[in-house]
């Protein structure tokens, strides 16, 4: 045979055998011709498959075709339609137009219209039905491309339970079979009826399966859109574009350890005209306890009014890169729910367990157009010892999520645990301002429920709080309030279940650690239970805060803490213990305690602030051996507290005042540890003194002061005086005294007071000793510069050194003379030796030298070699009426404050003596200061 003519055979017997790999079907054919062609077609579809041999294609020619009873397919076989796309109709007692019965089968381009509306719970009505899902390989290899499926005649949704597109599963059963086929559902479009909201009850069903649906258009179902139980390897979830959700958008159950499941670049949507009722989720995530591998990624989640995503009883998912916007009329959506339980709770939805390993990273979370809602809700029904939620990441340093502004939670943790019954069952539902709410009521037993366990990082995220989306660390502390407000912790009694925004720090606020489960609404206690070591800030908004003040409720310092109040001063109404050994509370702010301070062990450290006792608060200076402040458990700094005292007693900080006189508001600061040592010289104080100041200038008898052995600073308790400062020195108002150093408190004897003002104790050996009244430098009438001073109580001073300087640096002594030693001096000294070529200042100072030969120094004052500039004399010093104020000005301002530096008056003098009078102010000491067009003096003056 020529080579010619053998190519030729093999090409004619090519043709034959391809042509006999393909049987067409048409509707206008005939069962009897051969099919090799449209004209030469198959009428029915089953003929025709069961002409082709396993292997081969059916070309169904485009046309319109009626399908009364299953079609079957039932061998390796290509379904391939023409263009545009063949319809088949089901009609009759038809359940499903293509039953798959085999594997390695491919359906394409066809259009199946499927009527829905016959369905029962026994008998389905199905696009694609597969057949043996129990058998593993019975259908491995199936690929669904290009088609078009639709429900012609849906019935309404309370009714039409029982139609899919497609379905892998038995007619009559939900199962949960093991099939291990692999499946590819592609570029196929499933159209739903908006107007009846009428859909399939599932777009997609796979039971047990594995492999890929990607490119599809799902527009339904009334159910879901893609069900996908209990797969048996990877799934590939991709590109789809699946919209009209009812329950959810895709369910998927993962009873497997190895698999991997990819939900990526969808778009998922549930349109307005679904029902808020009838939307669940748009993704649910179920059962994926042995930790497959779940990455959802890329997609576009909205509309949803419910749930965007629900994680139940599942471990190792990664939610990445995926927008959320909720319906725009919705305040109760959550974005994201992570449950440690599923979300039908009965017995198939399994047991409680921990989740664990759950990234949520660089995701968009949008609001609608009222405040509402919640970003990411964590809900626990877990009942074992376990910690409900584990290794949990929200957010990167590279990977931040967003939060949007009119979320109501950004991030709630379900804060039910303990015993509950089957109407205690909750979903969060983001109602501000807290969106724990029943809805599900049924199939969850009585139990006892374990507490979250476990503490979030929500550091790495952007949050807008009303000022654009900001990083919690730069964030102004105001707004970091406004954010805690929108955060819902889970923590009671120890148990953790908190979210951070900051390290190491913990924000309470007003509606803060509020949950239904909480009895009382113990805020800084839950705060003060998230501080776990040293070094943390406890900041406190503004506001007052109401407990029931029991050990459980009461707030706790355990371990050294920065408490920072935010905006105005925080009141506290309750008891705050301080129970760390060795700890430190270190305020960096202003606080009032309204109840008790319980000092078992610790300190609160005050610096240049002050801890207020209310009225109504229990003195912390009592019981030492009990609640009170004891010498390992004290306040370091300033306490204070302003009382109507009028007639009666006050025993409070150490102060102890029978009644008596009335001496109307008592405004009591005691002034502790090092800040409260008085120091003149090398002489000190015991380490505490104590200012008081009444609003009516009288006295009281019997006056008593205590104080801890801790802060006696090294005085001798054998040898002790009670000293009071007159405004300008300290003076002696007691005889010696002998206080045991080994009782709780050391107490002074009584005596009697005539004038308040700052008191303190030293011993015999510690006096302290003479200040000075005033110092002035000035022009005499022969404009000679003259030296005056005034001193009160000079106990150890021996004589007064009057030194000069030109430059304010270096002195030299000019005279010397002895000091007087009686109450009430005054000292006038020339200094002759000037000369007269001298211009610029001139500085003076005054060396106070004791018997001992120790000295102190006075202020140092100046004077101008221009008369023009010379200042105002200011006598006499004590006054009981009037102040003289000689001025050699033409105007000069003059401010009277009090020791505090509140300005009680404001007066103008002129040129020459001018009288200021003193008779209605209360006896005390007072700052005089006086400004001139360039000078300015302070001087001290006592009221007596």
């Amino acid at each position: 045979m020529k080579k010619s003519h053998f190519l030729f055979v093999l090409l004619l017997l090519s043709f034959t055998f391809s042509k006999a790999q393909t049987i067409y079907v048409s509707p206008t054919g005939n069962d009897t011709n051969a099919g090799t062609s449209c004209t030469d077609a198959k009428q029915t579809l089953s003929a025709a498959i069961a002409a082709a041999p396993a292997g081969g294609t059916v070309f169904v020619c485009t046309g319109s075709y009626t399908i009364t009873s299953n079609v079957v397919i039932n061998k390796p076989l290509t379904l391939l339609g023409d263009t545009p796309q063949p319809i088949f109709t089901m009609s009759g007692a038809c359940e499903s137009i293509l039953v798959v019965a085999s594997p390695n089968v491919t359906i394409q381009n066809l259009h199946l219209r499927v009527n829905g509306a016959g369905g029962t719970s026994t008998n389905g009505r199905h696009g694609i039905f597969v057949a043996n899902h129990g058998v593993p390989g019975a259908y491995n290899n199936l690929q669904i491309i290009g088609n078009t499926i639709e429900n012609i005649n849906p019935a309404p949704m309370s009714v039409d339970m029982h139609a899919y597109a497609i379905r892998f599963a038995d007619n009559n059963i939900i199962s949960f079979l093991v099939g291990n086929n692999q499946v590819t559902i592609q570029n196929n479009t499933i159209p739903g009826n908006p107007a009846a909201f009428a859909f399939f009850r599932v777009g997609i069903r796979s039971i047990g399966n594995y492999g890929t649906i990607t490119n599809n258009n799902i527009q339904g179902g009334g159910l879901y859109a893609i069900q996908w139980g209990d797969l048996t390897g990877n799934v590939n979830i991709t590109s789809n574009n699946i919209s009209a959700i009812a329950q959810a958008g895709v369910e998927i159950n993962i009873p497997v350890a190895t698999a991997t499941v990819n939900i990526n670049n969808n778009n998922l949507s549930v349109p307005a005209f679904v029902p808020d009722a009838s939307s669940f989720a748009v993704i649910e995530i179920k059962d994926n306890y042995l930790g497959s591998v779940v990455n959802i990624q890329n997609n576009t989640i909205s509309g949803h009014p419910n749930v965007g995503i629900w994680l139940g009883r599942s471990r190792n998912v990664n939610i990445i890169s995926n927008t959320f916007t909720p319906r725009l009329t919705s305040t109760t959506f959550n974005h994201l729910i992570i449950n440690t339980k599923n979300r039908t709770f009965s017995v198939s939805a399994g047991s409680p367990l921990t989740v664990q390993n759950i990234s949520i990273l660089d995701n968009t979370f949008h609001h609608s157009t009222s405040v509402g809602g919640t970003a990411i809700a964590f809900a626990n029904h877990h009942s074992g010892a376990v910690p409900a939620f584990n290794n949990i990441t929200i957010g990167s340093a590279t990977q931040r999520n967003r939060f949007h502004a009119n979320i109501a939670r950004f991030i709630a943790l379900d804060p039910f645990y303990g015993n509950t019954d089957a109407v205690v069952l909750t979903l969060p539902l983001g109602a501000f301002p807290n969106p724990f709410t029943s809805i599900w009521t049924t199939g969850m037993p009585s139990t006892t429920m374990a507490s979250v366990n476990t503490n979030f990082n929500a550091v790495n995220n952007e949050f807008d709080v009303g000022s654009g989306l900001q990083t919690p660390l730069s964030m102004s502390n105001p707004d970091l309030i406004l954010l805690e407000n929108r955060i819902q912790h889970a923590i009671d009694y120890g148990a953790l279940g908190f979210v951070t925004v900051k390290p190491n720090h913990v924000f309470v606020t007003q509606q803060s650690f509020i949950a239904p489960a909480f009895t009382t609404s113990p805020r800084i206690r839950r705060g003060t239970n998230v501080i776990s070591a040293d070094g943390f800030t406890l900041n406190v908004e503004q506001g007052s805060y109401t407990d029931d003040g029991s050990a459980t409720d009461r707030p706790l310092t355990t371990y050294n803490t920065d408490f920072v109040p935010v905006g105005a001063m925080p009141v506290i109404s309750e008891n705050w213990e301080l129970n760390g050994t060795g700890k430190t509370l270190n305020m960096l702010g202003d606080l009032t305690i309204n109840n008790q301070m319980i000092f078992t062990d610790g300190f609160v450290q005050t610096n240049t602030n002050t801890l207020y006792f209310s009225p109504t608060a229990i003195d912390p200076a009592v019981n030492p051996t009990t609640v009170g402040e004891k010498n390992n458990s004290r306040i370091l700094g300033r306490a204070r507290t302003i009382r109507n005292v009028g007639t009666g007693a006050f025993d409070f900080l150490g102060l102890n005042l029978p009644a008596g006189a009335d001496i109307g508001t008592l405004d009591l600061l005691r002034v502790s540890d090092a800040a409260g040592i008085q120091t003149v010289g090398t002489f000190t104080s015991i380490a505490c003194t104590w200012y008081i100041q009444p609003s009516v200038a009288n006295g009281r008898n019997g006056v008593e002061f205590r104080w801890l052995p801790a802060i006696n600073n090294g005085k001798n308790t054998n040898q002790l005086q009670v000293w009071r400062n007159n405004g300008t020195v300290w003076e002696i108002r007691s005889t010696p005294f002998i206080a045991p150093s080994t009782s709780p408190l050391i107490t002074s004897i009584p005596i009697n007071v005539t004038a308040f003002s700052p008191w303190t104790i030293s011993d015999i050996v510690n006096p302290l000793p003479v200040e000075f009244l005033s110092i002035q430098a000035r022009y005499n009438e022969n404009h000679i510069p003259e030296i005056l001073w005034n001193t009160m109580s000079e106990i150890n001073a021996d004589f007064y050194e009057v030194e000069r300087s030109f430059d304010a640096k270096d002195f030299v002594k000019i005279v010397q003379i002895s000091a007087k030693k009686k109450s009430e001096n005054r000292y006038v000294v020339e200094d002759r030796g000037l000369g007269n070529k001298i211009t610029g200042k001139i500085y003076y100072r005054i060396k106070q030298v004791d018997k001992d030969g120790k000295f102190t120094y006075s202020r140092i004052v100046s004077l101008s070699t221009e008369k023009s500039n010379l200042l105002a004399g200011i006598y006499p010093n004590p006054t009981r009426d009037i102040l003289y104020l000689n001025s050699l000005q033409e105007r000069l301002e003059v401010k009277i404050q009090d020791l505090y530096g509140r300005t009680l008056q404001v007066i103008d003098v002129k040129f020459g003596e001018n009288q200021i009078n003193f008779s209605h102010m209360p006896q005390g000491v007072y700052w005089i200061e006086v400004k001139g067009a360039s000078l300015r003096e302070l001087y001290k003056i006592v009221r007596n």
